[in-house]
């Protein structure tokens, strides 16, 4: 019986202190290679996690999941990063809006992600996120496709030019469903 009392108690205790970050399950450089549907000859290169290196693969050009790099070194910066930004983080809610349009448990939650992204994640404030609280974002890929947002600074639903990739929820195809979400 103490035993028992013990074991839960110690059990609670863990749990209490700390948790692994929610973001980081699974961490890109865990996810398998996907060449996508498409079929380009796109060489890229992936982190093997049973291997333990970055190993080069032909992507199709869409689809695919995040464990992707353009480069061997890009591959082993951002997979070498995660084993210095993964720390264990209170079991505190006070959330944090982040620029990615994901909500963060906590301020060192948002930290480790900010990490991992080099510093691409910025705080938007504090508390969880509004898509319509989101800044425009057209991602990083160059494709052309005119898309509507929610500006904060004019109170109104405006044209942007999405690049296809990335982003984020603040994003609308019609200006009706930008207008019915934020209006």
């Amino acid at each position: 019986m103490n035993a028992c009392l013990i074991f839960i108690l110690i059990v609670q205790s863990l749990f209490a202190s700390s948790s692994t970050s929610t973001i980081l399950q699974p961490k890109h450089c865990s996810l398998k290679k996907v060449t996508g549907p498409c079929r380009a000859y796109m060489p890229m290169y992936y982190y093997n996690q049973s291997q333990g290196k970055c190993i080069q693969f032909i992507y199709g050009g869409c689809g695919g999941n995040a464990n992707r790099f353009n480069t061997l070194e890009d591959c082993e910066k951002q997979c070498d990063r995660e084993k210095t930004c993964v720390r264990p983080c209170p079991l505190i809610y006070r959330p944090i809006c982040g620029s990615d349009g994901k909500t963060y448990s906590s301020n060192c939650e948002f930290e480790v992600a900010d990490c991992l992204s080099n510093g691409r994640i910025k705080k938007v404030h504090d508390g969880a996120c509004s898509v319509c609280s989101l800044d425009k974002d057209p991602g990083f890929c160059r494709g052309y496709f005119p898309r509507y947002f929610y500006s904060s600074k004019s109170q109104a639903c405006e044209k942007f030019i999405y690049g296809g990739c990335q982003g984020n929820q603040n994003n609308f195809v019609t200006l009706q469903a930008c207008q019915d979400k934020c209006l």
